[in-house]
């Protein structure tokens, strides 16, 4: 064979290994997600002052491992966001917008998740730290068995910001929880069912259910509200039993006794409401909101100024001292004695003026309290 022969075929054949080569690429695109959304999906995204706000949200694009299918050739195509074991936001195909790719082009199918803020609310966090999450993500052909797709993970954190916090009860056995403690819907045997002795008692300091929601939690001063969730049907249940009776912004004697580093704070019924004497509660002031379905927000108030951590108590069940009331949160002498002997109704409260003192209005306070509502507080 003559040089310019051998040469020739020599170039032929690292032509045709680089063709091939190519050609392979192309027809294995690798699943994975990409860079092209809000997130480089390598591991090094952190989302920045996250408060779970409603008007916020960013994307993360997936490739799949098909060039030439559409979203309707797998039975799963999913991203799931968890922290810890939970998960905290999912979305589906459906959710999914088509970047690049499907309807039988030779380009692999891209696509865009969108996750909104919001749809975060419970994961949890301190105020001004790093939460990290894993997205998982998940396709699965059409007939392929379930559990039997291919997944991916990458690690996304979250930076909370200064004016957010959140703590999630998943279960009863959370280390969060004390003291849970379950009325037995078993002894509901019609009209006198839960009927017992104790249950007239006025002086008695606890309900048939309680609980107790407690952690330290990283703050930024009186900037950050801290968000409780519960997710535990008991704890929940527990809460719910003294909020089933009260009114928008009502004080709710049997939750007063949760408090914040050691001094307890008013807790009101869906919406902040009044103070002792009438005056509402405002930013400045440490209070609780507690909603039903276990759902509650501790405002903290200018005592916290400067502070990175508070020691948080949500207490359900309990009935509070009367020296509590006085010393921290202002209740005069009678109205306090009062509501330790069974918590008055607002209506109740309204009769009794800031100035009464002791003697034979004590007496017929008290006596009065046999009848009162022990679920609310009165102003």
């Amino acid at each position: 064979m003559r040089p310019i022969s051998k040469r020739l075929f020599a170039c032929l054949i690292a032509l045709l290994v680089v063709t091939s080569g190519s050609i392979a690429l192309a027809g294995t695109a690798a699943a994975d997600p990409t860079a092209t959304g809000d997130l480089a999906a390598d591991g090094t995204d952190t989302i920045t002052d996250f408060n779970a706000s409603a008007d916020r949200n960013h994307t993360v694009t997936y490739d799949t491992d098909l060039s030439t299918d559409t979203k309707d050739n797998f039975d799963e195509l999913s991203l799931e966001i968890r922290n810890d074991g939970h998960t905290y936001a999912s979305y589906s195909s459906a959710d999914a917008a088509v970047v690049s790719g499907g309807s039988n082009t030779s380009t692999a199918l891209e696509v865009q998740f969108t996750v909104n803020h919001a749809d975060l609310e419970k994961l949890p966090g301190d105020a001004n730290q790093v939460t990290n999450t894993t997205y998982n993500f998940t396709e699965r052909q059409t007939g392929t068995d379930e559990g039997n797709g291919t997944s991916y993970d990458r690690t996304v954190g979250y930076e909370f910001g200064s004016d957010h916090a959140v703590r999630t009860i998943h279960s009863d056995d959370s280390s969060l929880v004390d003291d849970l403690e379950v009325a037995d819907s078993s002894d509901d045997d019609g009209w006198f069912g839960g009927f017992s002795v104790s249950s007239l008692n006025p002086f008695s300091s606890s309900s048939d259910t309680s609980a107790t929601i407690k952690d330290d939690v990283g703050i930024n001063g009186s900037q950050t509200d801290v968000h409780v969730y519960s997710e535990s049907d008991n704890v929940t249940s527990a809460f719910d039993d003294q909020l089933e009776d009260a009114d928008d912004g009502e004080r709710i004697g049997m939750l007063m006794t949760s408090n914040v580093d050691d001094g307890i704070v008013y807790v009101f019924a869906n919406e902040p409401g009044e103070k002792i004497g009438g005056e509402n509660v405002s930013d400045s002031d440490s209070y609780i909101v507690a909603n039903e379905g276990g759902e509650y927000m501790v405002n903290m108030g200018d005592d916290y100024e400067g502070q990175d951590t508070a020691s948080l108590e949500l207490v359900a069940g309990q009935d509070v001292s009367a020296d509590a009331l006085q010393s921290d949160l202002g209740y005069g002498m009678l109205q306090a004695y009062g509501l330790d002997f069974g918590s008055l109704s607002s209506s109740l409260g309204d009769l009794i003026p800031l100035s009464i003192g002791g003697g034979a209005a004590g007496a017929s306070l008290a006596g009065v309290a046999f009848v009162a509502s022990r679920k609310q507080f009165g102003a």
